[in-house]
C-alpha cells in the first residue's frame, strides 16, 4: 500500500522542471514492488492522479476485507495486473525498454539462496506487466496463485543503477528521499541496522510502515503528502545537483 507514497515523491519532483533534479522523458527508473509500478508509470507518461486512483483502488480491495491481505479471497496482485493493463498504453513496453529495469527475485537452491534479476527490455506489454507482477509476488499475500519469480525486494529493497541513481524510500534510513522525522526525534541519533546494503533505521516507525505496505491503509492522501514532504526536504537540500538523476 506504500505505493502512495512513491507516487507522492513522483507528483513533487515532476515539479521541478527548471532544476535539472527529475526529467520523466530522459532519466532512467529501477525498482521493485511498488516501485516497479511508480517506475513504469513514469516512463510511460502517465497521469499523475490517475496512477493515485489505482493504487487506492488496490487499497480498498484490501479494506473490504476483515483480514486484508490474509483474506484467502484477497489476491492483491490479479487487480493490480487488471489495473495496470487499463492504466498503461499498448506500446508501455516500447517506453520502459532500455530506461525502466524491475527487479525480481529467482530461487536458486537451499538454505533460500536467491538471486536478484534485473529486467528492463520487454517484447509486449504483456510481457512488462507479468515482470512487474513478479516483482510484487509475495506468496499468499499478494497473490494466492504461483509466479515464475518473487519480490526483488527479498534481494535488494533499493536497487540503484550507480551513485548517481536518487534513493527513494518510506522507510526511514539513509536514502535520499524518506520520511522526515518529527521535532522531538530530530535530536536524536537513531540506531540503524544493514539491510540489502543500506542502513535502515530500526525504529517503531519502520515497524509500522512495514505492517501498513500489507494492511489498508485509512488515509492514503496522507500517505501521499508524506512522500511530497520527504522529497520536498530533498529538493531543498539538492538543487546543486547535476543535471541528470536515475531514479
Amino acid at each position: 500500500m506504500l505505493g502512495v507514497w512513491h507516487v507522492g515523491v513522483w507528483s513533487r519532483l515532476a515539479e521541478e522542471t527548471s532544476s535539472g533534479l527529475f526529467c520523466a522523458r530522459r532519466d532512467r527508473f529501477i525498482g521493485s514492488s511498488a516501485g516497479s509500478i511508480v517506475s513504469a508509470a513514469i516512463a510511460c507518461e502517465l497521469d499523475i492522479p490517475s496512477v493515485l486512483k489505482s493504487f487506492e483502488e488496490i487499497n480498498n480491495v484490501v479494506g473490504n476485507r476483515t483480514w486484508g491481505v490474509l483474506d484467502p479471497r484477497v489476491d492483491l496482485l490479479t487487480h493490480a495486473e487488471k489495473l495496470c493493463y487499463d492504466m498503461f498504453p499498448n506500446d508501455a513496453h516500447e517506453r520502459c525498454s532500455g530506461r525502466v529495469t524491475v527487479c525480481t527475485a529467482e530461487f536458486v537452491s537451499l538454505p533460500w539462496q536467491w538471486m536478484l534479476v534485473e529486467t528492463s527490455n520487454w517484447a509486449s506489454k504483456a510481457e512488462l506487466i507479468e515482470s512487474i507482477m513478479c516483482s510484487s509476488y509475495m506468496p499468499y499475500l499478494t497473490s494466492k496463485r504461483h509466479r515464475a519469480a518473487f519480490d526483488g525486494g527479498m534481494v535488494q529493497n533499493w536497487p540503484a543503477f550507480d551513485d548517481k541513481t536518487i534513493l527513494c524510500s518510506p522507510f526511514r534510513g539513509h536514502f535520499h528521499v524518506s520520511p522526515p522525522y518529527d521535532a522531538d526525534e530530530s535530536a536524536t541519533v537513531p540506531w540503524r541496522i544493514l539491510m540489502h546494503d543500506r542502513m535502515v533505521d530500526a525504529s517503531l516507525y519502520n515497524i509500522v510502515a512495514g505492517l501498513q505496505s500489507m494492511r489498508y491503509v485509512r488515509s492514503p492522501m496522507d500517505v501521499y503528502e508524506n512522500g511530497r514532504e520527504a522529497c520536498d526536504r530533498f529538493i531543498a537540500s539538492s538543487l546543486g545537483l547535476n543535471e541528470s538523476k536515475d531514479l
